[in-house]
């Protein structure tokens, strides 16, 4: 639905974006008349993610087939069944003089990227965008990369806590919480921490039940691979473990996790969770939160739950730095088209 309301947008939209604009002149140059034309880029390299397979490919293809570029498309691997069925739906749909797509390893991935490509579009790890970006430069290649992120969640006194809780449910544990928007942490003010949390646990249990093997509406961890990294950040994340924290590894799934005060400078601070796993911290004041958010690399995005028009919220909004700030929401950023 998401790839067919972009390409509807990018349609209607289509003579407005190819319009010329006028610009202003120099007086010097009076009565010369100037106008900026746009152009198509040429050929784009599209890598796509495994978490959200078919989006973070078929969107940005529309994006680039609408602007008139050629397109080479490299889903991700370790989605596999997911990379069968968009290589399928390329070869069989579109046109494949002007739109390609091609499977493998990493082995692929660096061949792509080492082609004298016009723009790059890139969604995944920080890591491996920063790899993408290096092997880029070599050919003046510009990229769009979107990348990871530790995405802060705050908490207000003002909330409306059912609203809240269902919310940061959702947003957080869907998926198993493999959404690279998805709150990473969450500060809550500790005036009503502990109704938070006894929240949280309810409606975990009320929407993915106790089953060790997991429920279809969280879905499983990507791999083995995953499983293990997340079993050893909650392993070494320290604070109290208030739910969750059981591992099916034949099943690859988590149980929702939350995690009461971690060690700040334990690995489940230090790296994007990408999994079912919530640490909570408390706070007193808005100041402190500030101060936190602040001292580490700009998150994708923050989350306020409360009151929009408090102090708390317009300093929050205003003193910090992030791709998107939404109130008493999560995710829907995405549904943007801007």
């Amino acid at each position: 639905m998401m790839q067919l309301g972009a390409l509807e947008h990018d349609l209607k939209h289509l003579k407005k974006y190819m319009k010329p604009v006028h610009e202003e002149c120099e007086l010097i140059a009076a009565p010369a008349k100037v106008q900026s034309h746009f152009e198509p880029m040429g050929v784009v390299g599209i890598f796509s993610a495994w978490n959200y397979p078919i989006m973070t490919a078929l969107k940005p293809v529309v994006q680039a087939i609408t602007s008139g570029n050629a397109v080479l498309l490299k889903p991700s691997e370790i989605a596999a069944n997911s990379s069968k069925a968009i290589k399928k739906f390329v070869d069989k749909h579109l046109d494949n003089d002007f739109i390609k797509c091609v499977e493998g390893g990493i082995d692929v991935a660096v061949a792509v990227n080492n082609l004298p490509l016009d723009l790059i579009c890139f969604t995944g790890s920080t890591f491996v965008g920063k790899i993408v970006a290096g092997v880029a430069a070599k050919n003046l290649t510009r990229c769009i990369l979107e990348l990871g992120g530790k995405c802060p969640c705050v908490v207000h006194v003002s909330c409306e806590l059912q609203h809240t809780i269902e919310k940061l449910c959702w947003a957080k544990f869907s998926n198993s919480g493999q959404t690279c928007i998805a709150p990473d942490y969450v500060f809550v003010d500790e005036r009503v921490v502990k109704n938070f949390t006894s929240g949280m646990i309810a409606k975990i249990e009320s929407w993915f039940g106790k089953n060790k093997d997991g429920h279809d509406d969280q879905g499983k961890i990507i791999n083995d691979f995953h499983t293990k990294r997340l079993e050893k950040l909650i392993q070494t994340a320290g604070g109290d473990i208030l739910y969750g924290g059981k591992i099916n590894h034949e099943k690859r799934h988590i149980q929702p996790t939350l995690i009461l005060n971690p060690g700040i400078d334990s690995p489940i601070m230090q790296e994007e969770i990408f999994g079912p796993v919530l640490p909570i911290f408390t706070y007193k004041n808005m100041k402190e939160v500030i101060k936190f958010i602040n001292a580490r690399p700009k998150p994708l995005a923050v989350y306020y739950y409360g009151n929009p028009g408090s102090v708390d919220a317009i300093d929050l909004a205003n003193l910090t730095s992030s791709g998107a700030f939404m109130t008493n929401e999560c995710l829907f950023q995405s549904l943007s088209h801007y």
